[in-house]
């Protein structure tokens, strides 16, 4: 893996990969966050009204559950 300028020359360590089993809490209740607040991000960004926004929302859910979990 090609490391960043800053990593070379010592300014910041590289980081871990990130595992989910190693996360802290913080880091998984921010994720949370960020991912349920997406349907208000589909609901202002699209022309659909709320309803169909959620449908948007959590038809990406169950694809995410269903292939990556």
């Amino acid at each position: 893996m090609k490391k960043l300028f800053s990593e070379r020359y010592g300014y910041t360590k590289p980081s871990d990969v990130i595992i989910r089993e190693r996360m802290t809490p913080a880091l998984q209740n921010a994720i949370c966050s960020c991912y349920d607040q997406l349907v208000d991000v589909i609901y202002n960004k699209s022309r659909l009204d709320y309803a169909a926004s959620k449908n948007v929302y959590y038809d990406m859910e169950r694809y995410v559950w269903k292939y990556f979990f």
